[in-house]
């Protein structure tokens, strides 16, 4: 198992809506395989959000 820490990883989605998109440096994936409680999107801008996950 591959442990990455401190990724960056970019939430994509419109205010007010729950979105399970994002991105890293590398490509596109579903967000609530990796980060369960990460909802709402509450900016228009995209945040980083920090999280430790394993491949």
């Amino acid at each position: 198992m591959h442990v990455v820490m401190n990724t960056k990883i970019y939430k994509i989605g419109k205010i007010g809506q729950q979105s399970h998109t994002a991105v890293n440096e590398f490509d596109r994936f579903d967000l609530s395989l990796i980060l369960t409680r990460a909802g709402l999107v509450l900016q228009e801008s995209i945040g980083a959000v920090k999280s430790y996950w394993s491949n």
